[in-house]
This record gives C-alpha cells, structure tokens and sequence, in this order.
C-alpha cells in the first residue's frame, strides 16, 4: 500500500506533499488498513484510492444531447451496453465530458465513460468501510496523472505526459487542467529499466511508435484549436535514455519531470530519489484530487 498526504497550496505557492510512506499490506488488507487509520487519522481525512488498469474500461462516445442529469445517464447506459461484455446493470458507471466547447464551440461533443464492474467495487467500498477509514472517492489513474499535469501546462496550450510503473505505461494530453485524451502503453517500467540493449532498443522502438500515433491523433482531433507544447516524461531511474531517442523520434519538445518541481515535498528527503518518485506518483496524483474536480 502507498500511502499520500497533500495540503493544497494557497493561491501562487505549489501543493505540499506532508507524508508519503509505503507498506506491506500482507495477506490482511484490512486489519493493514485499520492500523493505518489508527496511526495516520485515515477516519478524519478524505480519502481517494485508485482502481489498477484491470479494474475498469475507459471508453469514449459521443455526448447525449440532453441536459436532465438522469436522462443523460440513461442515454449513456444504453449506449454503452453495446460496448461492454458485462451486463450494464452489473457495472459501475461515470462520465466526464472532453471539454471543447471553450476551444471549438459547435464541435461535436464527446465524453469519457468510466465502468467498471460492481464485483469489483464493491469489495473496494467494504473493505474501507470495514477499516472505518472515509473513503471520498475511487479515482482512475488517468485523472490523478491529470491532476499533477496541470502543473506542467502552459495556459490554452496542451500538454502531453508519459509516465510508467510496474502497470505499464500511461500517456495523457491534457490542457487548462482538463483530460482531452488518453492512450495506455503496454510496458512496464522494470521491462523499460533492462541491462539488455537490444531488449530496450526494441521497447524505445514501441514507444515512439505508439506516441508518434497518439500525437497525430491528437492533432486531427484537437490541434486545429488547441496547440501542443511538449511532451513530459515522468520520473524514472535514468530517464535520459529514453528523452534523448524520443528527442530524435519526435518533433517535440521533450523534457523529464522532478516532482519537485510540481509540489513541495521538501518533507520527504526520500523523494530525491527518481525511482521512489515514480513508485509514488500515482498515489500523490490521487492525493491531489479536488473536491471541484471530475
């Protein structure tokens, strides 16, 4: 278990990170998290955790025309019953809109549905309410890298940010703190960290692909309105060689990230380390949720 605390910044200062620790939940991940409650006050905070990239679908479709909230819904539940091998009745749903309007208005609208199954919710939800710890949200990787992406952009431009752990990689283009499109890169970062060249030269060969594709869709989708600045990489042991074959492959700028130079975790000497950033990345992204936020 990862565990992240953040304390929102006030207006002009950068978030910081209170506390970040890691633990062995061992085979009782509830008694691990009763004694996290006890020793952190898990009872009184508002707390987010995140679903792994198995546990839900990402899917995108076209916004219904309605503006009733349960309506559209019902809209997008019957959509979506088609696109999904689970009976809709049996998942988890939620929406949230890819917002043009302000870059291209009249544009067909788009959103992205969030499902997941409730076999795997459900479990989720107990085993908090179990521990007595006050679970705020469940939360998808994609919105947490979003979250710490906001940190990144440059205003009415947008951002792309690659990131990788042991789930594999993560490519997310965001701009003015909204998600616009997501792409999933299936390598993970041990395989990404290998001794054997020609195994790594094969895996960089995958990446620019797969970027190189995601940056042309994205500028047929969105480039017309909404311009691309650079490409993030995140903190990685070593992310230099990567950086620079993505430099040559790419006509983009193209830097590696310090999560020091998003939030303050001056508290956590630890996190001077770019490995141990990239274990917590996705925890402080979720940590970062705002109650305002999708």
């Amino acid at each position: 278990m990862d565990l992240a605390r953040v304390r929102h910044g006030i207006a002009g200062k950068k978030p910081v990170l209170e506390m970040f620790e890691s633990f062995d939940s061992g085979k009782d991940a509830l008694d691990a998290l009763k004694r996290l409650r006890k020793q952190f006050g898990l009872q009184k905070a508002r707390c987010t955790t995140l679903l792994q990239p198995t546990e839900y679908q990402v899917l995108q479709l076209e916004t219904p025309a309605v503006t009733d909230p349960d309506e559209r819904m019902e809209v997008f539940r019957a959509r979506l019953q088609d696109m999904i091998e689970t009976p809709i009745a049996h998942v988890t749903l939620d929406v949230f809109d890819i917002p043009t309007d302000a870059h291209a208005p009249g544009r067909t609208k788009n959103s992205y549905a969030v499902v997941a199954g409730n076999a795997g919710i459900a479990p989720k939800v107990q085993l908090f309410h179990n521990a007595g710890v006050n679970l705020k949200a469940i939360d998808i990787p994609e919105l947490a890298q979003r979250n710490l992406a906001r940190f990144c952009e440059q205003e009415n431009r947008a951002l792309a940010f690659l990131s990788f752990d042991e789930s594999g990689g993560l490519l997310t283009f965001t701009a003015n703190g909204e998600l616009f499109m997501v792409r999933r890169v299936d390598i993970t970062l041990t395989a990404l960290l290998t001794d054997d060249m020609d195994r790594r030269s094969t895996l960089f060969d995958r990446i620019g692909l797969e970027v190189q594709r995601s940056l042309d869709h994205f500028d047929r989708q969105y480039g017309g309105f909404l311009p691309l600045s650079r490409l993030v990489i995140g903190p990685q042991p070593d992310a230099t060689p990567l950086q620079g074959y993505l430099k040559d492959y790419l006509a983009i700028a193209i830097d590696v990230i310090d999560l020091a130079d998003l939030i303050d975790i001056s508290a956590i000497p630890e996190l001077r380390d770019a490995g141990r950033q990239a274990q917590c990345l996705q925890a402080v992204g979720a940590a970062l949720r705002d109650e305002g936020m999708a």
